[in-house]
């Protein structure tokens, strides 16, 4: 999974986190900013996912899931 910080206008900012997942494909990270992110899901054998969150609270969970 790929975090990458979002410019006001909808583009993707410089930097950004990688996280690798556990068995079950899960992750979690402490300390995110309070922003717009885009979320990269890279799989092999499927295809990448991707979507913009705003972060604006404590605590989020996103389900991917690949029918």
């Amino acid at each position: 999974m790929v975090l990458h910080p979002v410019s006001r206008k909808g583009k993707r900012a410089k930097g950004g986190l990688e996280l690798k997942t556990d068995n079950d494909g899960r992750t979690n990270i402490d300390g995110i900013p309070h922003r717009a992110l885009r979320v990269q899901v890279l799989a092999p054998s499927f295809q990448t996912f991707g979507e913009d969150d705003e972060i604006n609270q404590p605590e989020l969970e996103i389900t991917v899931k690949w029918f």
